[in-house]
This record gives C-alpha cells, sequence and structure tokens, in this order.
C-alpha cells in the first residue's frame, strides 16, 4: 500500500505538519506526552508512513498556536486521495461521460504480483551528498480534476474555501494571496502562509560536506528564511536581521534529517541584511554568512 507522502496532497499535509512540530519546539516524547497519541504514532504522522487522524491534526494545531482551517483543509484532500475515493470519484464521472472500460491489471509475464509491488512503490533516496530534487510541479490540469473531486465533499470544501490548494516552493499559482505580509511573517513558516512560492535563493553555501544551506527570500511577502538539506540531529541554524527577533532551526529528531529542513521567516525588505549562522551538532566552529556573500 502507498504511503500518504507518495501523493501530493499528502506531501503537503506532512510539510505542514513537520512545520507545526517545530514550531512548537517539542520531542516525539513531549508531543506525545500533550496529546492522546504515542511517539511511534507521531513519528510515523511526521515521516508520511501513516495518514494521521483529524483529531490529532487538531491537536497538532492547537499547542503549535495554528488557525487549523488551513491544515485541516490539507487533511481533507489528502484523505481524499489517499483513500481512494478521488480515484473513485474520477472513475465514475469517467463512466458516466465514456462508457465502462475494461483495464488489464495483470502483471507482465514473468514478474510476480508482489514484485510488481513493490517496484511501485519503491521510490529514489536522494543522497545528502547531493543537491536533492526540486518539489514537483503540478500542472492546472490535475489541480482542476482534483478540485472537481474535491466539491463532492462538503467538509472539505466548506473548510477549504479559497485556499483548496496550498503549492510548495516553486508552483507559482495566481490568487492566491500570502496569509502575512512584512513584520507579521516574523516566526511564521513560509510554507503555511504561501511565502513560499516562487522564492528566489540568495545565497547557497555548504559549511560541511554534504550540507547544503540555502538563505531564501520571498518578495511577495517580504521575509527570509533557511532552508537545508543534509543536516544532522543536533544541528541548529539561525536567522537573524536587524530589528527583528531571531528565529531558529533546530534538528531534533532523527526522521527530519530525511527532508528539506525550513525554518521560520524574519521580516526584511532586503535579504542582503540577513545573517544565517550554523551551530554544528558536533560541537564544532560557529560558522556564519550574510545575505551579501
Amino acid at each position: 500500500m502507498s504511503t500518504p507522502e507518495q501523493s501530493p496532497e499528502g506531501a503537503r499535509l506532512v510539510a505542514a505538519l513537520r512545520e507545526l512540530r517545530g514550531r512548537t519546539g517539542l520531542s516525539l516524547v513531549a508531543l506525545a506526552g500533550r496529546t492522546t497519541y504515542s511517539k511511534s504514532s507521531w513519528e510515523r504522522y511526521l515521516n508520511g508512513k501513516k495518514l494521521p487522524p483529524r483529531d490529532a491534526v487538531e491537536s497538532l494545531c492547537r499547542i503549535a498556536g495554528e488557525p487549523p482551517g488551513r491544515c485541516l483543509a490539507l487533511w481533507e484532500l489528502a484523505e481524499l486521495d489517499w483513500s481512494g475515493r478521488a480515484a473513485r470519484q474520477g472513475a465514475g464521472e469517467h463512466t458516466r461521460q465514456h462508457g465502462t472500460t475494461t483495464l488489464d491489471t495483470r502483471p507482465a509475464a514473468g514478474t510476480s504480483g508482489a514484485a510488481t509491488e513493490q517496484a511501485a512503490e519503491a521510490s529514489e533516496v536522494p543522497s545528502p551528498s547531493e543537491d536533492p530534487p526540486e518539489p514537483p510541479r503540478r500542472g492546472r490540469r490535475r489541480a482542476v480534476v482534483l478540485a472537481s473531486a474535491v466539491g463532492a465533499v462538503v467538509c472539505a470544501a466548506a473548510v477549504a474555501g479559497a485556499l483548496v490548494f496550498w503549492p510548495g516552493e516553486g508552483e507559482a499559482e495566481e490568487g492566491i494571496a500570502p496569509g502575512c505580509r512584512g513584520a507579521k511573517c516574523t516566526g511564521e513558516s513560509p510554507e503555511l502562509m504561501h511565502c513560499g512560492i516562487d522564492p528566489r535563493s540568495v545565497v547557497t553555501t555548504r559549511p560541511r560536506e554534504g550540507l547544503r544551506v540555502d538563505l531564501r527570500y520571498g518578495k511577495r511577502c517580504g521575509a527570509s528564511w533557511v532552508r537545508t538539506w543534509g543536516h544532522e540531529v543536533g544541528d541548529v541554524f539561525e536567522v537573524s536581521a536587524p530589528g527583528v527577533r531571531t528565529q531558529k532551526l533546530r534538528i531534533a529528531e532523527q526522521y527530519e534529517t530525511e527532508y528539506w529542513g525550513t525554518s521560520p521567516m524574519v521580516a526584511v525588505r532586503d535579504p542582503r541584511d540577513v545573517t544565517v549562522c550554523h551551530l554544528p551538532a558536533d560541537g564544532g566552529e560557529r560558522t556564519c554568512f550574510d545575505g551579501g556573500a
């Protein structure tokens, strides 16, 4: 069976949950102590191995001080896709328009069903020493088809409203307003606030072998943040600017090393005024650079 994160909708939800968990500063053990879900359950939810219950999403939003509307909209989309209801609704619509079509789902000759399933589920994980791929872009046709399926789910439509689609970095979609601008963006997530739409990398550095640190700037929000890859448990990244509260990205759990790390934002008009510092997990020398490097 596929995992929630293997669908674009599930990936958006998982990214949002990881952002919120990072904002709380809680370990998985502490998070389990604040909710009715165990440490192992939260690890599966945040790894994208299992779709979290709706109540778990609401609980995390409450702890992080985040209005639940956006995340619940993402949850509705992820649940619709992962449960297969979106595909069934799409198939029903196709049948109504074009009649019944029989598909041959048998594995190719010489290939066992198990081997076929394993091959379908296999995915390539980028090596930390290499540049990971950018998040995939979704075409407008997929968005239209998915929107039609979601339209059948009244709850999703009511919760999502104008925020049904939550693009990731690099997915410039028209008509989606940022959730904050200027000073109000400090401390917020660039993804949850839609500031990660069409950003630009101001500076990219490699403080150590396998570690990549990008200073990003979103003009539509007037804010900067750090995105990292190849980080280790214990690494800390600080993002600061004159007159703005310093923001930190702290890698606290092992599962966080498998994904991009994204810091909260600092409001700034010119990214050249931003300073980024890396505090290595091994206690090594602190290294810093600024947006003008």
